[in-house]
């Protein structure tokens, strides 16, 4: 049970910090493609809890709270699409339809794209999704992060996406991390959490 393994090297993490063993540990368990909580289902508010505990564990200067915004009554939670080819036909068309179902009482939608000017964006800041320019450069991590996301959502298509989305998947931005590509193809990269 992946949940249960998370939570109990999240406490072996809290009862040994700064052990170079529970870190090879953890690299591992995080690695391992058999243990991956892509069908975690409903229970991923939980399993993004457990790894922001066990990630705060092992980074004790930084809190939990202060690594990641954790779910609290009376906030939406903050979801962040990264969808620098907003305008492609099959990566566009296909993302849209979860996009608009997304409960925005719930949810708040930051979309992060190359292509603001398209209909596609014009249709989702009608829907009362927030838009902004995908940046490059130095700070582009450090501008995600100022985002404060509780999910990410990666949408590229595997071998045709500029290198700066797969630079982006492979940081640690959000307690739950997501890889949807319009070609059904995984990235292969840790740190995404579930595939679409």
């Amino acid at each position: 049970d992946y949940l249960r393994a998370l939570l109990d090297l999240a406490r072996l993490a809290e009862a040994n910090r700064g052990s170079a063993s529970v870190r090879a540990a953890v690299d591992c368990f995080l690695r391992a493609p058999q243990l991956s909580p892509s069908w975690a289902g409903s229970l991923w508010p939980e399993v993004a809890t457990a790894r922001c505990r066990l990630f705060s564990a092992l980074k004790p200067s930084v809190s939990a709270v202060d690594a990641f915004p954790l779910p609290r009554e009376g906030r939406r939670l903050r979801v962040v699409v990264i969808a620098p080819a907003l305008n492609s036909q099959g990566l566009g068309a296909s993302l849209m339809p979860l996009l608009e179902r997304i409960d925005r009482s719930r949810f708040e939608l930051v979309v992060v794209s190359s292509d603001l000017a398209s209909v596609l964006s014009t249709h989702l800041k009608n829907r009362g999704a927030e838009l902004l320019p995908l940046e490059t450069g130095s700070n582009v991590i450090s501008r995600m992060q100022t985002l404060m996301p509780d999910v990410i959502v990666f949408a590229a298509e595997s071998g045709k996406s500029d290198e700066l989305v797969y630079e982006l998947s492979r940081q640690r931005l959000a307690p739950l991390q997501i890889w949807y590509d319009g070609l059904h193809e995984s990235p292969g990269v840790p740190a995404i959490d579930l595939f679409l």
